[in-house]
């Protein structure tokens, strides 16, 4: 949502920084008992630490079950067999902890990292057997790998709480669909908000022409009017 010359700017004036929005997964509670959650930015009430202590396993193409999982707080008789099923379960499968040496964090998986942080990703976890075993089973491993590292690194007074992206959360685990009711949101977005989600042209597609047109390439028609 911004124009190359403004990116390129950007990005030479902050070398040296790793952008990634990141938080504790084992975090104090705040005085309402919720934590916070540094992709959706606000308070939740679920602790994320499930994401690496139960086992996500594949059970068949893109499903995955994690074992033995969170109880089900409802009072139903299915939710009761499922705890005393999962309760059984954690008696066999007790929980994993992570891996020693490592505070662990998580964040979006949006982000903008240097080379020199990508290539210390390469040299010192490509082959970390230990650590690429323990995140093979992690609920959204995306999300907590690379949080983890940078801030368990030599680089992590360098990382940035920012993903350079607008996004908006509201309810749920999924951001919002921007449309063109979010135009002037988008256009008046911070400089540091170089990229924005998500988008779907089966919702809204005037919205990517007007960021073309006016944002963008205010001086010429979008390469889609063209085309057409």
């Amino acid at each position: 949502i911004k124009r190359k010359e403004h990116i390129r700017k950007f990005l030479s004036e902050n070398t040296g920084k790793e952008f990634l929005t990141f938080g504790l997964m084992n975090p104090v509670l705040n005085e309402e008992g919720k934590y916070f959650h540094p992709i959706k930015h606000h308070w939740t009430s679920r602790d994320v630490s499930f994401k690496y202590k139960f086992y996500n396993i594949q059970i068949h193409k893109d499903r995955y079950m994690l074992l033995p999982g969170e109880k089900d707080p409802r009072r139903t008789m299915k939710a009761k067999i499922n705890n005393a099923f999962k309760s059984l379960l954690s008696v066999l499968i007790p929980q994993r902890k992570f891996p020693e040496g490592f505070v662990p964090y998580h964040g979006s998986n949006w982000f903008t990292i240097s080379y020199d942080f990508c290539e210390y990703l390469v040299k010192n976890f490509a082959y970390n057997k230990r650590f690429n075993s323990f995140m093979k089973y992690v609920h959204a491993p995306e999300e907590i790998y690379f949080q983890t590292v940078a801030m368990n690194s030599p680089f992590k007074d360098k990382v940035a709480n920012d993903n350079l992206s607008l996004i908006i959360f509201e309810q749920g685990p999924h951001p919002l669909i921007l449309g063109l009711k979010h135009y002037e949101m988008i256009k008046n977005a911070p400089a540091s908000q170089l990229f924005a989600r998500k988008f779907d042209i089966t919702v809204d597609a005037e919205i990517l022409d007007r960021i073309d047109d006016e944002i963008l390439r205010p001086d010429r028609e979008s390469t889609f009017k063209a085309i057409k």
